[in-house]
């Protein structure tokens, strides 16, 4: 089914999704929400980049996340747990990440 793309100002959003709502009726006119979620390595990724973490560091540390969840690579792979307990960065990095993800 075609739909509308309402990516417009959310102070006159409310115009358009009325007059689409007049336009073709109420049992035509539906919200849908989406949602994204992140993997692991690209929430690591994102937060490590915006943490300020140099790039070459982040990707070693990448490397480590081997698991489906970061809590689960810090619990099986010795390298990235011991980062995670020495390294400040590394630690507030991965806890960042782990609630993105």
């Amino acid at each position: 089914m075609p739909d509308i793309d309402v990516d417009f100002d959310d102070e006159q959003r409310y115009k358009v999704l009325q007059y689409v709502r007049a336009k073709y009726g109420e049992e035509r006119f539906a919200h849908i929400g989406t949602f994204m979620t992140l993997a692991a390595k690209a929430a690591f990724k994102d937060v490590a980049r915006t943490m300020g973490m140099p790039f070459d560091r982040s990707n070693a540390i990448t490397e480590l996340i081997s698991e489906k969840t970061i809590k689960e690579s810090i619990k099986n792979r010795e390298e990235l747990k011991a980062l995670y307990d020495t390294d400040d960065l590394v630690k507030k990095s991965l806890d960042a990440a782990m609630k993105l993800e």
